[in-house]
């Protein structure tokens, strides 16, 4: 695969497919354990990462950056599938995909870092890839991870249209907040359910939300924000 095109055709769809088997597969884990919002958090920085590397300038930081946050999940994994509580034959498998992909990626890592074109084809390409992904993280899926390579008839990645939300439910109502207002923190939205919700709870919401498509976010950590996200359509 020398093609700049296919490698980057081929990260984003690998990555795409297993930052959704994390997400199906971390539900098996506890609300309260750590690790389950750890991993969810480094996967989705990983996979912002891979989509963003065309159309940056510094390629070579961004794909340090990017082994580096391989490391970090594939030892978390370790430590979750050394556990007891829980059946560790997924987390070993994504494991090893994870793995894989970063042994490809390093493999590669010459050609990304030097590639000097920046195509609109591609930069559209990446950003229908990732609504597709954070359509594809809440839909249903026939098996938890068993077919990550197996053709896409046979995968974890259900076919059916994106989630509705039900606008009296407190996703519904936090959307609703969104729709009528600029982009607003936690602990904004927290406030407008007059404490009867915790911020946590929320949190959650808003995850789920900006993995729905339904809403973006913005900055990092305590100054993330989060705003109404519109329907955007892509001719490719």
């Amino acid at each position: 695969m020398d093609n700049i095109k296919d490698i980057y055709s081929y990260v984003t769809d690998k990555v795409q497919k297993i930052t959704s088997a994390l997400y199906r597969v971390t539900d098996l884990l506890s609300d309260k354990e750590p690790l389950k919002w750890t991993l969810r958090d480094k996967a989705i920085g990983l996979y912002d990462e891979l989509v963003s590397i065309k159309n940056t300038k510094d390629k070579d930081r961004l794909l340090d950056d990017s082994l580096k946050s391989f490391s970090q999940i594939t030892k978390s994994l370790e430590l979750i599938s050394s556990g007891v509580c829980v059946s560790n034959r997924n987390f070993e498998i994504l494991k090893r995909e994870y793995s894989l992909l970063r042994d490809f990626i390093e493999g590669k890592k010459s050609d990304m870092a030097n590639d000097p074109k920046i195509l609109l084809e591609m930069s559209m390409f990446n950003s229908k890839k990732k609504q597709e992904t954070n359509t594809l993280i809440n839909n249903g899926h026939r098996n938890l991870i068993t077919g990550i390579n197996e053709p896409e008839t046979n995968s974890f990645y259900g076919e059916g249209k994106q989630q509705e939300i039900n606008p009296q439910s407190r996703k519904g109502k936090v959307l609703d907040l969104l729709k009528s207002g600029p982009a607003k923190s936690v602990n904004e939205i927290a406030i407008n359910f007059s404490g009867e919700v915790s911020e946590k709870s929320i949190q959650r919401d808003l995850l789920d939300l900006v993995k729905m498509g339904k809403i973006s976010a913005m900055g990092d950590k305590r100054w993330r924000k989060y705003e109404y996200a519109k329907p955007v359509d892509f001719h490719i």
